[in-house]
């Protein structure tokens, strides 16, 4: 896959998709385990490699033209005059990069078990879907709470998640994109510190580390920008009073980062909050009550024509379940173990609707 092009927007001051999905997958061949056909009680996941068409449908590209439908959205009609799932096909947009694609697919199982046919969309980032999904030529894509925020409306994002969807959704509405329930999983930046190291000096969020830095100066590890950015160390120290002695540049989302912070080569490591290395390792994620990393549930962003009760109700149910570590552990099914993302989403699937 071409991760350059692989981005989830944000400002400039804050992280880019682009450098945390290329160090997560450290450039191995994804696009040729990408949404490979798999069965399913409710039918084939729609598969997609290269040029070649999802399982169930023909493949179709998503217009990147500039101009949006800017028409307010209401609500989308009651049930009893809403057409039947087994006469609407889903177009999903999959962005191409793995986390994407996986929870694309569990959509797209969840949809066809509630009667509806599905067809996987190839787009390379938020300035191709969005623009897709408010004329139609997709009917749902795969959000992240506050980076769709920012995308709408730089600097609106906040820490607090309520809020960032207020501010959020009646924006979306006026683009006719309907934003449905958060999951519990996020995929933002997080901090972590070796479980044992947490538990001998009692620390609970990034607060706690800082005022025991104050006389133990702690090594940072993160990627090259992490240094200068407000939401990385930078903002550790000024916002937080971090006393870091020495910062250390280190492969995100790798085994090898991990295995200092546990050797205590390291004492703080930035990742993001879904890696698979997180799911199996002593890691602690601190938490971050100030907010320098804003936090980016996953959401569904659905046209607002095709937002049915019943696909509403179809997503949401999977959105209640996707916990963090139901999403680390897919995660490493892919990052670590390699396994195929369509099987992944078979079996994360399953577990969802278990």
């Amino acid at each position: 896959m071409n991760v350059p092009h692989l981005t989830k927007f944000a400002p400039s001051s804050r992280r880019s998709r682009v450098g945390r999905f290329a160090a997560a997958t450290a450039l191995v061949g994804v696009a040729g385990m990408i949404l490979a056909a798999c069965g399913s009680s409710s039918g084939a996941a729609a598969s997609s490699s290269g040029d070649s068409a999802p399982a169930s449908e023909s493949s179709q590209s998503a217009s990147s033209a500039s101009a949006d439908n800017s028409t307010d959205s209401a609500d989308s009609a009651s049930s009893s005059d809403e057409p039947a799932p087994s006469t609407q096909t889903i177009k999903i947009a999959a962005l191409a990069f793995p986390e994407g694609q996986l929870i694309a697919n569990v959509y797209s199982l969840a949809l066809q078990d509630a009667g509806f046919k599905t067809t996987l969309v190839q787009t390379q980032g938020r300035e191709t879907a969005e623009p897709a999904l408010s004329r139609g030529d997709v009917d749902l894509d795969v959000e992240y709470s506050s980076s769709m925020l920012e995308y709408f409306k730089q600097g609106a994002s906040t820490s607090d998640t309520d809020q960032n969807l207020a501010t959020l959704r009646p924006l979306a509405a006026a683009k006719n994109v309907t934003v449905l329930d958060p999951s519990p999983a996020t995929d933002n930046y997080a901090f972590g510190v070796a479980t044992k190291f947490a538990q001998e000096h009692n620390l609970k969020t990034l607060a706690d580390l800082a005022a025991y830095s104050k006389s133990n100066p702690v090594v940072v590890a993160g990627i090259q920008e992490c240094e200068t950015r407000s939401y990385c160390l930078a903002g550790l120290k000024s916002v937080y009073g971090l006393n870091a002695k020495e910062f250390k540049v280190t492969v995100l989302s790798s085994q090898d980062s991990v295995d200092k912070l546990l050797d205590n080569t390291f004492q703080l490591v930035q990742f993001d909050s879904s890696d698979g290395v997180l799911a199996d390792n002593p890691v602690t994620i601190l938490e971050d009550p100030k907010g320098l990393n804003h936090p980016d549930h996953i959401v569904p962003a659905v046209y607002t024509p095709a937002a049915s009760t019943a696909l509403r109700d179809a997503l949401n149910a999977v959105q209640a379940k996707l916990t963090q570590e139901l999403l680390n552990a897919a995660n490493k099914q892919i990052q670590v173990d390699r396994a195929p993302v369509a099987a992944v989403a078979q079996d994360l699937y399953k577990q969802l609707k278990g």
